[in-house]
């Protein structure tokens, strides 16, 4: 008996122990428990942030990039998207019926929309019965099927009709360019990157890519286990800003001479680029510029050079700079037209470099008025000579030689100009040794036409944002006298 009473006694205290340990894993749940309501963050992770995020989805809404105008706007790079139409059927998308946000009038709607997504009467009719049906259906919103494929000019379009609950996403990004390779330098072009965005990568689509894109909105809402909107999800939206339209000082009729002048021009010739450039000489707008080589914006084909060579390419511009060294006399008081010089070779003293005319023998005895109309280097040497380095460099600085116009272009050169030594003193007076852009040169020349006033080249005439305000507007702009009324006129002659 003695033996059995031990036996259950051990049996008896296993149990307590069993019993105790089985008290205090419930005492840890419980207290597990009681911190988990009474906490938002166990284990370092916030409960409510987590429940949230994983029924609520947020979409961003792609801004629509502005328009590249001419000046008389006519469109010249747009957007090419494809997007697809959904409607938003549920009432509870609206809080307020002074501006709904679903399909009110869903018969109205089908019409409305109809009369833009068919050309037949036979294609509306059949249109608006299916529209019909996709909204008597009891969802929060439906895609409208094969009729709900459109092109960004049916996008806009039906924009204008301001229709409650109708949206729009994209399924296809894509920039067109109307006329190709057309004034390609100028316009640049854009195209989508990874994040599905149109980015401008070159010309006036890359210099005002934040103003043609726009501001991206986006949509949040919560969504049920299928991936579908909840129907009483409240939404929070914040819509897309389009992008502004910019228009240029282009003009199309102009281009389109310019275009067909500079290919018959580069046709039978061997050359490593030109470039046509008309410029308004009393406001500084560019009219019309076209080069060769050229690419095509919408392929790319053809782009071997990402630089504009009206802006970024810098050369020597030869005799076209007896203008400004001539100037430069005049307006030093050194120059007089009658007095007389040996043409043909002059050499300096600098260790016997030797100038020549273009033609190697010259023109005998002539004067300087004559040897400005022969293009003379001997008498652009002479003059040059007579103003000494520091006076030529400090009026080819004033015309704007050496440094960027500020044109609302990508990629603007310098230029270079560096007047020291009487060789370079010689070369520069004829437009060798020194480096200025065709843009430049531009600029400088408008003071022929301005009374010696040197007036600022512009390539955008102006921009407007999405709501029709004009945020960029473009005229004449006066930089500085270079010349004399009596040196301009003189020059002219």
């Amino acid at each position: 008996m003695g033996k059995i009473k031990r036996k259950n006694y051990k049996i008896r205290l296993n149990m307590k122990q069993t019993m105790l340990i089985v008290g205090l894993f419930f005492c840890l749940i419980i207290i597990k428990l009681a911190y988990v309501v009474l906490s938002n963050n166990v284990d370092g992770i916030n409960l409510t942030e987590f429940a949230s995020s994983r029924n609520t989805t947020k979409e961003t809404l792609y801004a629509s990039r502005g328009v590249i105008y001419d000046v008389n706007g006519k469109p010249l790079a747009k957007n090419a998207n494809s997007y697809k139409i959904i409607a938003i059927l549920s009432p509870s998308r609206t809080t307020d019926m002074n501006n709904p946000k679903h399909v009110v009038d869903k018969e109205g709607t089908a019409n409305s929309l109809c009369a833009i997504l068919a050309s037949t009467e036979e294609g509306k009719t059949k249109c608006t019965s299916d529209l019909n049906n996709y909204f008597a259906q009891d969802l929060y919103q439906v895609e409208l099927g094969t009729w709900g494929r459109i092109t960004e000019d049916e996008r806009q379009a039906i924009l204008k009709l301001d229709l409650p609950g109708i949206e729009f996403e994209t399924l296809a990004k894509k920039r067109q360019y109307i006329n190709s390779s057309w004034a390609s330098y100028i316009i640049g072009y854009a195209r989508s990157n990874d994040e599905g965005e149109i980015v401008g990568e070159m010309g006036i689509e890359a210099y005002f890519d934040n103003e043609l894109k726009g501001q991206n909105g986006y949509v949040e809402y919560q969504q049920d286990a299928y991936g579908y909107k909840m129907a009483t999800s409240e939404e929070i939206r914040e819509d897309a800003v389009s992008g502004s339209d910019v228009y240029l000082t282009i003009d199309s009729d102009i281009q389109n001479v310019l275009e067909n002048a500079i290919a018959s021009f580069s046709k039978d010739k061997t050359l490593e680029w030109a470039m046509f450039t008309i410029m308004d000489a009393k406001t500084g707008a560019i009219v019309a510029s076209a080069s060769n080589p050229n690419f095509n914006p919408n392929t790319l084909e053809g782009l071997d050079n990402y630089l504009n060579p009206l802006v970024s390419y810098q050369y020597e511009p030869g005799s076209t700079m007896k203008i400004f060294s001539w100037l430069a006399a005049m307006e030093n008081g050194i120059y007089n037209g009658s007095d007389m010089y040996e043409s043909g070779t002059i050499t300096l003293s600098d260790g016997g470099t030797v100038i020549k005319d273009f033609n190697n023998v010259g023109w005998g005895s002539i004067n300087y008025d004559t040897g400005f109309a022969y293009s003379s280097n001997v008498a652009a040497t002479n003059l040059a000579l007579k103003l000494g380095s520091a006076k030529l460099n400090d009026y080819y600085d004033l015309c704007g030689f050496g440094e960027k116009t500020g044109i609302t272009l990508p990629g603007e050169a310098e230029g270079q100009v560096d007047i020291t030594y009487e060789s370079e003193l010689a070369n520069a007076s004829f437009g060798q040794g020194i480096l200025v852009t065709p843009v430049q040169l531009l600029q400088a020349m408008s003071a022929i036409a301005n009374d010696g006033v040197m007036i600022k080249p512009y390539i955008v005439d102006k921009v407007v944002d999405s709501e029709g305000n004009t945020t960029l507007q473009n005229s004449r702009t006066e930089l500085t006298r270079i010349a004399s009324t009596e040196s301009i006129n003189k020059m002219k002659e």
